[in-house]
């Protein structure tokens, strides 16, 4: 799938929605973003993803999207996406075109994570911070839109049954929050 008819098919189905900040402020969420980057290369599109650093306290290892969570001086949530993406894998805004939103999600770990998708300049230069990230990959989009390449698998959390999405992609299992939230844009699809 190449940037033109992934715009014209995003486009036409997307519910043009706005990310709006109401939540429960009671249960104490905290509110992060994540940046879906979108690379074509030749006539492909592809999502840079990360693997998150080892020594890490928390999701130590895991797959995930270039984000992470507001600060005071981010003027806005997608700032705090660009923001992340530059930190952790040294991409400027200015290889960066952000053109919409998902839906908000709200994880166990009491964030509201705000998606937001970009394309990036095939020229971008990836500069990984070590502190964060241990590398990056790339998946084809066409990949990750395929519904027989999701599955639910079910889990145990604090002793309750969860039920998450999983897709396997050559020796990388992603799963959880950056699962499910391939699976809301695969939707649109």
């Amino acid at each position: 799938m190449n940037k033109q008819t992934f715009l014209h098919h995003f486009l036409l189905y997307h519910p043009h929605h706005h990310i709006k900040a109401t939540f429960n402020k009671k249960r104490g969420y905290k509110k992060a973003a994540i940046l879906i980057s979108l690379v074509e290369r030749k006539t492909q599109l592809y999502v840079i993803l990360t693997v998150r650093a080892e020594h890490l306290h928390h999701h130590a290892g895991q797959i995930s999207f270039p984000g992470g969570g507001l600060e005071a001086n981010d003027i806005t949530l997608k700032d705090t996406a660009l923001r992340e993406t530059k930190e952790e894998i040294g991409i400027d805004a200015n290889y960066i075109n952000v053109f919409a939103s998902l839906p908000k999600l709200i994880t166990s770990s009491n964030y509201i994570v705000y998606p937001y998708l970009a394309f990036v300049d095939n020229k971008h230069h990836i500069k990984i911070n070590t502190n964060e990230v241990q590398s990056t990959f790339e998946v084809p989009l066409s990949f990750l839109l395929n519904k027989d390449n999701t599955q639910e698998i079910n889990l145990m959390r604090h002793g309750k049954p969860v039920t998450t999405y999983c897709i396997i992609y050559k020796s990388h299992l992603i799963w959880g929050v950056t699962a499910q939230i391939i699976n809301t844009l695969s939707s649109y699809f």
